[in-house]
């Protein structure tokens, strides 16, 4: 029961974000120190060094809890806490938290955020990306600034 429900949710999750490069056929590993079915909450609950991986997508943090709709495998958000990672090869997003909403189809992402894409950098402290429409905000905190390296590019590259 617990695999199933969790390589369902993890299978849509890495399946929300196929524009950045994911296989959603591929074969997902979860990898944690300790996983915990809460059935009468319907959540999962992993902890300790949490690796959750699809092809070269990797997603990494110390604490991952799954919450599903009441009595079905749909699952209403994936939360990552404490050092949250994701890459996919040449793209990555960290932070010290992360979470994906089913209902509104965001990722929001917050604390220390820092995006590369390619040599493209962006950091800020809260991120939320929207995967149906491709909308991406960032803010930065307090007295911060949202902050960026654009390179340009050359002829004859992408």
């Amino acid at each position: 029961m617990i695999g199933t429900n969790a390589a369902f949710a993890l299978t849509v999750l890495l399946a929300q974000t196929a524009p950045i490069g994911l296989s959603s056929d591929a074969p997902i590993s979860v990898d944690a120190q300790r996983c915990d079915a809460l059935q009468r909450e319907d959540r999962l609950v992993c902890t300790g060094e949490v690796r959750i991986s699809q092809a070269e997508a990797l997603l990494t943090a110390d604490r991952v809890v799954i919450n599903f709709l009441p009595g079905t495998q749909d699952f209403r958000t994936i939360e990552g806490e404490g050092n949250v990672r994701y890459a996919n090869g040449e793209d990555a997003i960290s932070g010290d938290a992360g979470t994906f909403d089913a209902e509104t189809s965001t990722i929001t992402v917050t604390g220390d955020v820092v995006v590369v894409q390619g040599e493209q950098i962006i950091t800020g402290e809260r991120l939320v990306y929207n995967t149906e429409t491709g909308a991406l905000s960032f803010s930065a905190g307090e007295g911060g600034r949202v902050r960026g390296l654009f390179r340009p590019q050359r002829d004859g590259q992408g």
